[in-house]
């Protein structure tokens, strides 16, 4: 038995190394393409920033100075650069100490130019890999703190089941060896319960995958925000909601070790929670052209777990952005008109494949067509919170649009 137990907590120990080490290598390459992303794109724009001003003075006629600002942002920049004519002569720099990264062809009415330009290590580059530093550190730490808090979670529950395992094992090996027969009713009848008590735990433990899985998911998405701010070169001016991003995911760690959160209810402003909300998504879907449309009573209360109701928001917000029409409209309206209620509704197009009847159900995706990653549980989630609440949730087609009606 205690062989057993051994290779029990060996096997545990190397599937959760083996887990990390495939998760760390995950985020490592993750993080080294958004990186690069978002380097280029923030060397990009301050190329085009240069290469406008020079188009700009060149176009008033002011060609020396365009040159002398060349010269010095050069300097000043720490980047190299070769300018030519339409002539194809140099007009700056030297051939021999550019290694070209970037070429912009600037046409004026008053010539044409060629600027190479070499970014390798100009200031913007060094201060972003600065940058970038530090929003990896940031982000390591929370995978490293969210992973902490699952394996100990894990680990805690496994001990319980291998130490409730291991007393029903010493039970039963020191009842005589019968072989497959039981002379002794007794005996045969404490194997059955035992059989019966394991085969519990094993239902407990799907169970509890069940539940792990669900909140993983909703882990995707503060990742997602957070991700798409760092993709962006906005991603200084946007530490307030990175930060809150942040904060979202410290507090979904902490629900998985406190099994009694989805229990506290309290009298929540769903006004106020709706536009926070709003404004931490509404940069995230700026990238498909999306925007709010709303109407929202003010001071809208009602009694629900405020982190359940963010859940909610969030999973029918995330589900519109993937599967909205580009350049559309999200409607949202609340009121307490006798009941809460608040309607959802998102342009889709005019062909996609929707079955309204399946949209709540767990792995079902809106729109099998597309090449997206998903697990299916956005929907089924925003249900299983709604009736949690003694809540109704419905959805129905109305043309090109997907109207989602909550009320409790």
């Amino acid at each position: 038995m205690s062989n057993l137990l051994a290779d029990s907590r060996i096997r545990n120990f190397f599937t959760r190394f083996i887990y990390i080490i495939i998760l760390f290598i995950t985020v490592n390459y993750a993080s080294i393409y958004v990186n690069k992303y978002y380097l280029d794109q923030k060397i990009h724009d301050e190329n085009e920033e240069l290469v406008e001003i020079f188009k700009h003075l060149i176009e008033q006629r002011d060609y020396d100075t365009a040159i002398v600002f060349l010269d010095h942002y050069v300097h000043t920049n720490e980047v190299k650069l070769i300018l030519y004519d339409e002539n194809n002569q140099v007009l700056l720099g030297e051939l021999q100490e550019v290694n070209a990264e970037y070429v912009y062809q600037v046409n004026t009415a008053f010539g044409n130019y060629k600027l190479y330009v070499d970014n390798s290590k100009s200031k913007a580059a060094i201060l972003t890999n600065d940058d970038i530093l530090y929003t990896n550190i940031a982000i390591l730490s929370i995978y490293t703190i969210v992973i902490i808090v699952i394996l100990l979670q894990r680990r805690n529950r496994n001990n319980k089941i291998i130490h409730d395992i291991s007393m029903i094992q010493d039970l039963l090996n020191t009842t005589p060896n019968f072989g497959q027969k039981f002379y002794y009713h007794e005996f045969e009848h404490i194997y059955h319960d035992v059989e019966r008590y394991i085969k519990n735990l094993d239902l407990l433990k799907e169970k509890r995958e069940m539940n792990v899985s669900s909140l993983v998911h909703d882990l995707k998405t503060p990742l997602t925000i957070l991700m798409n701010y760092i993709d962006s070169k906005s991603v200084i001016s946007k530490k307030d909601e990175i930060t809150k991003s942040l904060s979202d995911i410290n507090q979904i760690a902490t629900d998985l070790i406190d099994e009694k959160y989805s229990n506290k209810q309290v009298l929540i402003n769903a006004s106020e929670l709706t536009y926070e909300a709003i404004r931490t998504n509404s940069s995230v879907l700026k990238r498909r052209g999306l925007k709010f449309n709303t109407k929202i009573n003010k001071d809208v209360h009602v009694m629900w777990n405020k982190r359940d109701y963010k859940r909610i928001l969030n999973n029918l917000i995330s589900n519109a952005y993937y599967y909205s029409t580009e350049n559309s409209k999200i409607d949202i309206r609340i009121n307490n008109e006798q009941r809460f209620n608040l309607v959802f509704t998102n342009k889709i197009p005019e062909d996609s494949l929707v079955d309204v009847d399946s949209i709540f159900k767990r792995g079902y995706r809106l729109d099998k067509s597309q090449n997206r990653e998903g697990k299916g549980l956005g929907m089924y989630i925003v249900k299983l919170l709604v009736e949690g609440n003694n809540g109704t949730i419905t959805v129905k087609r109305i043309e090109n649009s997907l109207q989602f009606h909550i009320m409790i």
